[in-house]
């Protein structure tokens, strides 16, 4: 997209209070669209072979499952 083109946003509002949600991605991103996710009572999985420190209090504290590796095809499903 040109940079000076108009951008329009779209909303979405979702219930993911029990649903698992995955995430690719332990970096600042990833950990902040985790955290996010958690605190609307998602059952969130991070897949990252390494994450920041804040990822790593979280899985510690049980408020999200991390998964220290690479992405593989089917984790997903």
């Amino acid at each position: 997209m040109d940079p000076t083109e108009t951008r329009t946003w779209y909303p979405i509002m979702l219930d993911v209070a029990g649903k698992r949600c995955v995430v690719v991605g332990g970096g600042p991103v990833g950990f902040r669209r985790a955290a996010g996710l958690a605190e609307c009572g998602a059952d969130v999985v991070v897949i990252s072979p390494d994450g920041v420190p804040e990822l790593a209090a979280a899985a510690e504290r049980r408020e999200l499952t991390w998964h220290r590796r690479r992405y593989r095809t089917g984790d997903l499903a």
